[in-house]
């Protein structure tokens, strides 16, 4: 199993923002894969809202033996949807793509919380 944990928070902004706490460690490694997840997010938020947030990661857990970059991806991907409101069960993620996997109803639902 390969864990990593993001804590980041989201505040309603002029421009969408993603920033780090300085003290984040092993940014070298674990930095762009942070932002391609939270960005992937991101893209997907803009499809169905035109509200733009400043994103600050906070904090990142890892275990030191097993945690590979693209489980980080994964990690900062839901926590960014999940940061800006969004239903995390209405989520689907591969380690290309994120897309919503909904129905038209749930759509309908959805849409009127954005």
């Amino acid at each position: 199993m390969h864990f990593a944990r993001i804590h980041l928070s989201c505040q309603p902004a002029g421009a969408w923002t993603i920033t780090f706490n300085d003290s984040l460690g092993l940014m070298s490694y674990y930095g762009d894969a942070m932002t391609a997840g939270i960005q992937l997010a991101i893209d997907e938020y803009r499809k169905h809202a035109d509200i733009a947030y400043a994103i600050h990661v906070e904090r990142l857990e890892y275990t030191v033996v097993d945690t590979r970059p693209d489980a980080v991806k994964c990690a900062a991907a839901m926590a960014a949807w999940v940061g800006l409101g969004q239903d995390e069960s209405l989520a689907r993620l591969d380690l290309s793509t994120f897309s919503r996997n909904v129905t038209a109803k749930k759509l309908r639902s959805l849409s009127q919380r954005i």
